[in-house]
């Protein structure tokens, strides 16, 4: 069932501590790591929009709206504004391009939850923010772009001047009862973890 909600994917960064472009990951076919990503996305919405850096690869054929970051380096809090104005719908679920195990069930069951928020957050145990793993509507525009003008670029500080329903663990178990979904790759050892886990 196609949902009334967008999806963004954040697929700027320059992934510095891999020390190769994660977008371009092969792990379990033929299909790119950012090219499962969309695949996976596009069973839950018709508009998948896709944020990327100046200095982006090729994306030519990606079944997604491809979106230019207008301030590269501004990081992800600059790819969510980018993402969620180019977004069709009022809200958007928002991932990283990184995240080999993304859960189109947890997602699902995400957008699924009442819309009574600007941001809808998962939250681990741990009290960790998974703030690239999140449904945000259009509302969260003019708080972003306070944040960009004065310089303020940590994307979960955003979260102070929002609506924000957290979702805990336990909750999140009952649809990915490993957390996999959360899992992303940001190092050679999580690359390690991410083969060995799949």
């Amino acid at each position: 069932m196609i949902s009334r909600a967008s999806a963004i994917v954040v697929a700027g960064g320059k992934s510095s501590r891999l020390g190769q472009d994660k977008r371009l990951l092969r792990l379990f076919s033929s299909r790119t790591l950012l090219e499962e990503t969309v695949l996976r996305l596009s069973t839950l919405t018709d508009d998948v929009v896709v944020v990327v850096s100046s200095q982006s690869v090729d994306l030519e054929g990606l079944s997604a709206k491809i979106v230019q970051d207008p301030v590269p380096g501004a990081g992800p809090l600059n790819a969510l504004y980018a993402g969620l104005m180019a977004a069709e719908h009022e809200y958007a679920i928002a991932v990283a391009c990184d995240m080999p195990f993304l859960s189109t069930t947890l997602l699902r069951g995400l957008l699924d939850l009442p819309r009574d928020y600007d941001a809808l957050v998962p939250r681990r145990s741990d009290g960790t923010l998974e703030t690239l793993h999140a449904v945000y509507r259009k509302t969260c525009l003019e708080a972003i772009r306070r944040r960009l003008d004065a310089g303020r670029f940590k994307l979960a500080a955003l979260l102070d001047d929002l609506t924000v329903r957290f979702v805990d663990e336990p909750w999140l178990r009952q649809y990915d009862p490993q957390l996999r979904s959360l899992l992303n790759v940001n190092t050679p050892e999580d690359l390690e973890n991410v083969k060995d886990l799949a």
